[in-house]
């Protein structure tokens, strides 16, 4: 996707049109309790390499999760970068601009 905006930041810049990587993680929301487990979808030929896995993913999750977004802050800063007058190439909801 970073490949494509920078493609049609450049071609549309003259016609006054910017594009912005918007580089949205993780956001609060019920998203994850309704994941399914890898421990609920067993698959025979992968046990061994899951068994190892399983720990790292929950782990990942829980930071993901534990790092999220509110959304109300999500849209806060949609409505920051598109009153900004330069807009950055990349832009993160966390970030303050």
């Amino acid at each position: 996707m970073t490949g494509f905006t920078e493609t049609v930041k450049w071609e549309l810049a003259s016609q006054g049109i910017d594009a912005t990587v918007f580089e949205l993680g993780a956001v609060k929301t019920e998203f994850v309790a309704h994941m399914t487990s890898p421990r609920e979808v067993p698959i025979g030929d992968y046990d061994a390499y899951m068994r190892r896995m399983i720990p790292a993913i929950e782990t990942v999750t829980k930071k993901f999760q534990a790092n999220a977004v509110d959304p109300v802050e999500v849209a806060s800063s949609v409505y920051r970068l598109v009153h900004m007058k330069r807009k950055p190439f990349r832009y993160h909801p966390n970030r303050k601009a």
